[in-house]
Parts: C-alpha cells; structure tokens; sequence
C-alpha cells in the first residue's frame, strides 16, 4: 500500500477531513490533497505531526519503493488522466454542436423528401418552419378558365435535431356555404401563423368562385390564397368572406 493510501486510510479512520487533517498539522487542504493523490510527499516537519497526531511509526507509512519513484508514476497517471478527461470533454463539445447541424442538413439520409414519404415528388410551400408538401385535382370551365385545388397535403417541420411528420388530418373542419358543406378546411399551427388549406369536398362539383379563389377576407383584411388553397393568417380562421359570400369555419 503506497503512502497516500495508508495516509487516507489513517485520516479516515480517525474521522478527519483533508481540512480538518490540514488544520491540526498546519498545512493547506490542497497539501493534503496532493499527498493523497500520490503528487507529493510530506516533509520532515509534516511527517513528524502525521507521527504524533495518528500515533504512528515513520515505518508504519512507509512503502517498498522510493518515494520519488512513486511520485513520479502518479504525476504521470494524474496527468494521463487529465489529457483523457480534456479530450473526452472536446469530443462531446464538437458533437454537441456538429451533430445538430448535420442532422438538420440530412446528412444522416433523413431529408425532408424522405420524411414527406410518397409526396415527396410533389410540389410544396415552405413557410420557413416546415414544408407543406401538396397533390391537386384540376379541370376546367367552359369558358376557357383553369381551376386547381388542393385535395392530399403532408407538413413537414425542420427543427433542431431533424425533421418531424405532422399528423394532417389533426384539425379538419367543413366550409359551410349557408348550410351546405362545400369544403373541408385544414389548419396547422406554425411558428409562423397559422397555415389554413382548403381541400374540395364532393370530387369536381365545386363552386366556381371556390375553385378560382384569389383572396379571402377575415375582418375587414385581405389575405392572397395562393394556388387557389393556401393562406396564412395570425390568429385560427373560425369564418371567411369570398366577394360577399360569408363562409362559416366549423
């Protein structure tokens, strides 16, 4: 047993902290620490109160091999152990910030097609915090007009650590035209607003001033609807006005 073990052992024994063994031998605590450590050795004068105070033998606490020789393997482990310690705290730091960001740039093989599934041959709106990847149904008046509307979406959210599928069927409501459903409405709260689409209800028979929809107004305010489906707006939608038609939200 080297030195700073039995030295342990006797403080321990005696029920002493390193500042209280420090105090009754007139030494700092970081003294003691260091002998315990096996970093340093205790003078003479040291010694001799470590004698008097544990009632010991300088023969009690002695080891096989030369001091210094101990020291010095200690010091090194001390040091090998720091070097260990710093590199495993750099490791972990340029993790922390590395592997975020490469995840968030798909890096892993987890993009925003790959979370968007099957849609993600499909045309999008990105709203800053996620993309709504959309399929449309289409026709035509007859008089010339081309109408589209929205009819499948999937929202897909970047974030922090990657990408995140929202449910989309989470918040459908109806349009209602008086009394008559001619819609279904979705809308999903994003860090942005609230992103509202209009989804047809009964395959192509749709009004026409649905399907051709430029702008709606909610309160005296005009929001563009673009691609005849999607707006944003700051608070939830409960009803919207399409020329003078008010449409109920519900």
């Amino acid at each position: 047993m080297e030195l700073k073990d039995k030295l342990k052992k006797l403080r321990q024994e005696k029920g002493l902290t390193q500042a209280q063994l420090a105090d009754a031998i007139f030494v700092s605590r970081s003294t003691v620490a260091k002998w315990e450590n096996g970093l340093g050795l205790p003078n003479a004068d040291s010694m001799a109160a470590l004698e008097k105070l544990f009632d010991i033998q300088k023969e009690d606490v002695a080891t096989s091999e030369p001091e210094a020789v101990i020291v010095q393997k200690n010091r090194k482990l001390h040091l090998i152990g720091q070097i260990a310690g710093w590199s495993a705290a750099m490791l972990l730091t340029v993790l922390c910030i590395t592997l975020p960001l490469v995840m968030l740039h798909g890096n892993y093989g987890f993009t925003w097609n790959m979370a968007a599934g099957i849609f993600s041959d499909n045309p999008y709106f990105d709203t800053g915090d996620c993309r709504i990847y959309y399929t449309v149904f289409e026709g035509d008046w007859e008089d010339g007009r081309h109408w589209y509307s929205l009819s499948h979406f999937k929202v897909v959210e970047r974030h922090f650590w990657g990408y995140t599928v929202w449910d989309e069927d989470a918040s459908a409501k109806h349009i209602f035209d008086g009394t008559t459903a001619i819609g279904r409405f979705y809308s999903v709260k994003g860090k942005n607003g609230y992103y509202n689409m209009i989804c047809h209800y009964i395959g192509n028979q749709i009004p026409e001033y649905i399907a051709t929809l430029e702008n709606v107004r909610i309160s005296g305010i005009e929001y563009p609807i673009e691609k005849g489906f999607f707006f944003i707006t700051e608070q939830p939608v409960e009803f919207f006005w399409v020329g003078e038609k008010f449409l109920n939200v519900e």
